[in-house]
């Protein structure tokens, strides 16, 4: 979800009012959002919203609205919100082929975020018919804006060949670019196998590394696997930690050797303000 840093407002006086407030951070913001969305500051309006989705009972009802009054306002944010909204059942109920139409008017705005995120929608076939060359076109765009998660899905779409023309080194670049824990994993692979790259394991390592110590599974148990003949004990405390996430093939290779397999963590629900 978008949660606003900075206003753009055209006047100054609304513009200065929001961002000294951010910077502030006090205890009665919610109030003096409210007064700077009533003089028509569209991020007030979605910075409120987002602190309403968490909110009372009675706030998460008003939530939707304020986004809504913001995206009218031609605010892109409040109109990707709107979309994540639906496409969650967040504060309204389910309904992703709403979520697409909210997330295309942000992409088509020029939010980088709704423009990966309409891209998954027409890549999984969420509220719209599956079409790869369509999610291509709209992670295409939001990687050359230089948003990570939509250069990490282009770049595994051109690694694929999967609606656009097989490129590994172009797929290559776009996780170097992005360096999320997710491209890290994949550009770590390709280094390994000399894929769209020239061949570096103690460089691949190294990626794979650092996507573990973000607590990207598939990563934790790559490495396990590259360390379990010289360094068993390492390797068999990285397949625990990879279970641990839900990882089915670090599962697997624990059941193999006869060790003892974790129960999952849970994972902590919380809403991204991403």
């Amino acid at each position: 979800m978008d949660i606003p840093t900075e206003s753009k407002c055209q006047d100054g006086n609304l513009c200065w009012a929001f961002n000294d407030l951010i910077k502030r951070d006090p205890e009665n913001k919610k109030q003096e959002l409210r007064k700077l969305a009533m003089l028509g500051c569209t991020e007030a309006m979605v910075y409120m919203g987002v602190m309403f989705v968490d909110g009372t009972d009675d706030e998460k009802a008003r939530a939707p609205a304020l986004f809504l009054k913001a995206a009218e306002h031609g605010d892109n944010m409040g109109m990707r919100n709107m979309g994540y909204c639906y496409a969650l059942g967040l504060c309204v109920e389910k309904d992703k082929s709403k979520a697409v139409e909210w997330y295309r008017k942000a992409a088509e705005a020029g939010n980088a975020k709704a423009q990966c995120n309409l891209g998954v929608m027409y890549e999984y076939g969420n509220g719209v018919d599956v079409n790869m060359k369509e999610a291509v076109k709209w992670f295409r765009e939001s990687a050359s804006k230089g948003y990570s998660r939509g250069q990490t899905n282009y770049g595994i779409h051109l690694l694929n060949g999967t609606g656009v023309e097989r490129d590994p080194a172009a797929a290559a670049e776009q996780f170097d670019l992005a360096r999320t824990p997710r491209a890290n994993y994949r550009l770590a692979k390709m280094y390994l196998e000399g894929v769209g790259v020239e061949k570096n394991i103690t460089f691949g390592v190294t990626l794979l590394e650092l996507s573990a110590a973000k607590g990207y599974a598939k990563a934790i148990f790559m490495l396990g696997t590259i360390f379990e003949i010289d360094h068993p004990e390492y390797s068999y405390d990285l397949y625990q930690r990879a279970a641990a996430k839900g990882n089915k093939d670090a599962a697997d290779r624990l059941n193999g050797l006869g060790l003892s397999v974790p129960e999952r963590t849970p994972r902590k629900v919380r809403m991204r303000l991403i």
